[in-house]
């Protein structure tokens, strides 16, 4: 049995979808969300105690609801396992960690976020983060049922989750076929993250840009399935070296303007990725808009969808999502056989999305 502990005003829309997709992947599970099944409201505490674990939404203003503070006590006060979700998204109402933990009470400061506390999941929206973040919710769940073998639950290297949806492969990132991403010394950290996807995409090769731009086009159509990494930190398009960059990306685009729409081999795809992880110097994507030159941006630098690039777990995730960006960037000037890799990527994932939500199961053995 679990409860789902959060403010309505910041939380109540995203535990309701906790609560449905729960149902679906877990079967039998029971789920208590006070609008669907609050009789007293008086009765906050009974509800605690009779329940197995408790979910806390953390979205802004948790700790400062009266009624959020009645489950977050009582559940200390009965000694309840916590399942913590975090809402990092402040356009919908969530706020950073560290503000969280700026509003909770002393009191209940060691229960939530103490060295023995879980850490905190982050809440995605995004279906192929969401799935994840559904699966690390699963796994603490079934930690605390007496049905469930542990050993089960045990992760194997180089695994975010024991758990997997039906139709999942269980493999990591791939690619279909091989692709070529060129880096800017004038970009920061970019190199180091080509060499991480590497690490995971192995058909991807790394081209160094030691040419000047207009050598690189002039090469471009003979390199295999290329892309120009853009990637995206609080760092780029700052200084010196950022004013370098800019004139690479500025001589990018003036080059592919003047080709026109038609699909050419001479066309310089470029591929945006952009940092999530504090950790790496990561930072909000609106940021942007204040660092980039204008002229960039109004040449639409930012008119396609830059790839997320999110902290573990969910790192790889992203890293399976930039290797579908990849392959299809490769699609226009590979033409048939890689628009039909890329046809059947689309296919397989959109069939892994339509029958994920429907059960978990144990990678190893088993059915829960």
């Amino acid at each position: 049995h679990l409860f789902l502990s959060h403010i309505w005003k910041s939380g109540q829309d995203q535990v309701a979808v906790i609560k449905r997709q729960l149902q679906l992947c877990l079967p039998g599970i029971r789920v208590f969300l006070d609008v669907d099944d609050l009789k007293d409201i008086s009765a906050l505490e009974t509800y605690i105690s009779q329940t197995s674990v408790i979910l806390i939404f953390l979205s802004d203003a948790y700790f400062r609801s009266r009624n959020c503070l009645r489950e977050a006590l009582a559940s200390l006060e009965k000694s309840k396992p916590l399942v913590l979700v975090h809402e990092a998204d402040t356009s919908k109402g969530g706020l950073s960690l560290e503000d969280v933990k700026s509003q909770c009470p002393p009191e209940l400061s060691e229960y939530v976020f103490g060295a023995d506390a879980p850490w905190p999941i982050t809440w995605h929206r995004v279906a192929e983060y969401q799935r994840l973040c559904l699966k690390l919710i699963a796994e603490r769940v079934l930690r605390y049922c007496p049905a469930v073998e542990q050993r089960q639950l045990d992760v194997a290297d180089g695994e975010e989750s024991p758990l997997a949806f039906v139709g999942e492969s269980g493999k990591g990132p791939a690619l279909d076929h091989p692709v070529t991403l060129v880096v800017s010394k004038h970009n920061p950290g970019a190199l180091r993250f080509a060499e991480e996807a590497a690490v995971s995409l192995k058909d991807m090769r790394i081209q160094p840009l030691e040419a000047s731009i207009a050598g690189l086009i002039q090469a471009w159509a003979s390199l295999p399935d290329a892309s120009f990494l853009l990637y995206l930190n609080k760092d780029t398009f700052c200084g010196d070296e950022g004013r370098l960059l800019a004139s690479q990306v500025r001589a990018i685009l003036s080059h592919n303007e003047k080709l026109g729409k038609e699909t050419s081999d001479l066309r310089v795809n470029i591929f945006l990725a952009h940092e999530c992880d504090l950790g790496l110097d990561g930072c909000e994507f609106g940021l942007f808009f204040s660092t980039t030159p204008n002229d960039l941006i109004e040449s639409g630098i930012y008119s396609q969808i830059a790839i997320a690039l999110h902290a573990h777990p969910f790192r790889r995730v992203s890293l399976s999502i930039a290797a579908q960006k990849l392959a299809n960037c490769g699609e226009k000037k590979s033409g048939g056989w890689a628009a039909r890799g890329v046809e059947k990527v689309t296919r397989t994932v959109r069939a892994i999305a339509s029958r994920s939500w429907k059960v978990l199961s144990f990678k190893t053995e088993g059915t829960l």
